[in-house]
């Protein structure tokens, strides 16, 4: 028995093969969404990522000023 995607639509004048890509696109929606959302929370956590240790740099940079007399804290 031949398979399913290759009868000829021209009797029935269905187009299996289109069909059949239809069905697949589908299927795997769901799967692109949840993709794309994984995407996003990466490139967010890389964002985070890449502010705290500009953060950390920027307070290393402040004790040294501090330590150094250059910069003179003042508590309020």
């Amino acid at each position: 028995m031949a398979p399913l995607t290759s009868v000829s639509g021209l009797a029935s004048g269905i187009d299996f093969q289109g069909l059949a890509d239809a069905i697949i696109a589908a299927r795997r929606a769901p799967l692109r969404a949840i993709q794309k959302q994984i995407t996003g929370s990466e490139q967010r956590s890389q964002a985070y990522l890449s502010l705290e240790s500009r953060l950390r740099g920027l307070q290393e940079t402040a004790r040294s000023l501090e330590s150094a007399g250059t910069l003179v804290r003042k508590d309020v």
